[in-house]
């Protein structure tokens, strides 16, 4: 059914479209006659070659009420997680006032922290093993680091990562 003849008639079938809703979240199940839709090919862009298939995506077109019955169940779950605090905190996807821009300033501010923890860790060390090295290492932190192996990058705890980081500078 057409979107825009529910729009037209939404008095009249609004209490059949709301008892859909509430059978299918009541026994857990979604309709099976809403579970098709019809896949279009849609160009990418206008200036992409239209003989090409690659300039193509396909997009699905599902039925009115099966939109409805997933917006039904996202603000369900999005309010229990949401009252419960289960989301993730660092979350930047289907959540409100947050975007990619957001997302992008985390990683940025994870990275800036990620320097000053690698300092941090690089002047625990046995200043005997750092003789000679501090200005370098003060400068090079970020370098050094992503030059590291990743089992010594994923150490478990500090000990662990001093230990292996010691071998690998120091080898016998």
């Amino acid at each position: 059914m057409p979107s825009w003849l529910v729009k037209e008639n939404l008095p009249t079938m609004l209490p059949v479209i709301t008892k859909i809703v509430n059978a299918s979240l009541a026994s857990g199940v979604f309709p099976s006659r809403l579970k098709h839709s019809i896949i279009k090919p849609v160009i990418k862009k206008s200036t992409m070659d239209p003989n090409s298939l690659k300039s193509y995506r396909p997009v699905a077109n599902i039925t009115f009420l099966s939109k409805v019955v997933e917006k039904a169940v996202t603000c369900q779950v999005t309010d229990y997680v949401d009252s419960n605090c289960l989301g993730e905190q660092h979350q930047s996807a289907y959540r409100p006032n947050h975007s990619t821009e957001t997302a992008l300033l985390k990683v940025n501010d994870f990275l800036q922290s990620l320097d000053k923890v690698v300092l941090r860790l690089v002047s625990d060390l046995d200043f005997a093993l750092l003789e000679g090295w501090g200005c370098f290492i003060a400068i090079g932190a970020p370098k050094i680091w992503n030059e590291l192996p990743t089992e010594i990058r994923e150490a478990e705890s500090v000990f662990g990562f001093k230990r292996m980081l010691k071998t690998h500078l120091y080898p016998d």
